[in-house]
């Protein structure tokens, strides 16, 4: 058994076990930001000019700023997630456990909260595993973004006017070899990025999914709870879960942020290329990723406050004032606590939610024909 120093006793055992990778993301996050500045500087360099190129590089700055952002945060709080995970599993096997036995769970109804609370374990259990990508992942940006030459620009606009790839060989002569890598590297640190955009989504959608799941089934199981020990259970499990709702929040307000300003000035930069007539392939494919991203984050954070405002109304709607004292008690309890409604905070931002992305896309698309018009 090896000894920890007292600095690790503390810290998560994954994370012990991990800190090379938690030092390569936090250093791998900071030289993707120094990138990012450089494809500004490129940005404001060609803007004269190249209008394409320029556009290009705020693109890929854009890319490398939120790859950084994405880095550090997955380098601070994995074991935040992990535990999110762990936590929402517990409570859906628990919930699966209680459902499962009595008269209340026979039937149509019992059945299928019984059958929902199995398929919500068994996709906690694939996303649990699934997280395990997080790891080459990120070795993989290790390795690629320190092997990027200094310009981190896609070379499409760099290709001389030839018709085939032995034209272009003979074009280059022996720095053929060179572009070949470079344009390798550059895919792969481009696509790694995406990749880990598209993994913290998953992820983020699959808890919010999870927890809308969970009360849902919560609010089935008060409706038909005519009994005080069903009922206390029920409360303390609708507890837990605003509990672990509350940290999952609070572990995703940065990462949700950088999402939001990463996808709308992706959707800025594709809009005025096109407005400006340059129909290039690259451009085109992040415009309809852009708004992709804001519009699945804005229906989830709708769908887990209307699932939350379902314990409210199932509360209120149980046999609970036939009850004793006691009983009328825990259900006023359960109502005053059901009266907030459960919501997904991005920092700087407020509640996610499809009325505040429509105040999003308003803002965004006065700022775009005015960015429009001064270039």
């Amino acid at each position: 058994m090896t000894s920890l120093s007292p600095a690790d006793e503390g810290a998560p055992r994954s994370l012990q076990r991990l800190w090379i990778l938690v030092h390569g993301g936090n250093a791998t996050a900071a030289l993707s930001a120094l990138l990012s500045v450089q494809c500004l500087l490129d940005a404001v360099v060609h803007l004269g000019g190249e209008a394409n190129r320029s556009t290009q590089d705020a693109m890929n700055a854009t890319i490398m700023l939120c790859g950084a952002c994405y880095q550090r945060f997955w380098a601070r709080d994995r074991q935040h997630v992990r535990d999110l995970l762990a936590d929402l599993l517990q409570l859906t096997r628990r919930l699966e456990g209680q459902q499962a036995p009595g008269p209340w769970a026979l039937g149509e109804a019992g059945a299928a909260r019984v059958a929902r609370a199995r398929r919500t374990a068994l996709l906690l259990s694939v996303c649990r595993w699934a997280m395990i990508l997080d790891v080459p992942v990120a070795l993989v940006f290790m390795v690629t973004w320190p092997l990027i030459s200094g310009r981190l620009t896609f070379p499409n606009d760099h290709l001389p006017a030839v018709g085939s790839a032995s034209g272009l060989a003979e074009r280059l002569g022996a720095g053929w070899l060179w572009f070949g890598a470079q344009y390798a590297l550059q895919s792969t640190a481009i696509s790694c990025s995406f990749f880990c955009f598209a993994g913290l989504q998953v992820v983020h959608v699959t808890l919010a999914m999870v927890g809308a799941a969970l009360l849902r089934t919560l609010a089935d199981t008060v409706q038909v709870a005519g009994k005080p020990d069903q009922l206390r259970a029920a409360l303390d499990d609708h507890r837990q879960l605003l509990e672990v709702l509350a940290r999952f929040s609070r572990v995703f307000e940065r990462p949700l942020f950088h999402i939001h300003c990463g996808a709308l000035g992706f959707a800025l930069l594709a809009t005025t290329a096109l407005v400006h007539g340059h129909h290039d392939l690259y451009v085109l494919g992040l415009w309809p990723i852009a708004f992709a991203y804001t519009s699945v984050l804005g229906l989830e954070g709708d769908l887990l406050q209307e699932s939350s405002e379902l314990m409210l109304h199932a509360a209120f709607d149980g046999p609970w004032l036939e009850g004793e004292r006691r009983l009328r008690r825990d259900v006023l309890l359960l109502m005053l606590r059901a009266s907030k409604p459960v919501t997904i905070r991005a920092a700087w931002l407020g509640d996610l939610s499809l009325p505040r992305l429509h105040g999003l896309l308003n803002s965004w698309y006065s700022f775009t024909q005015l960015f429009i018009r001064l270039s």
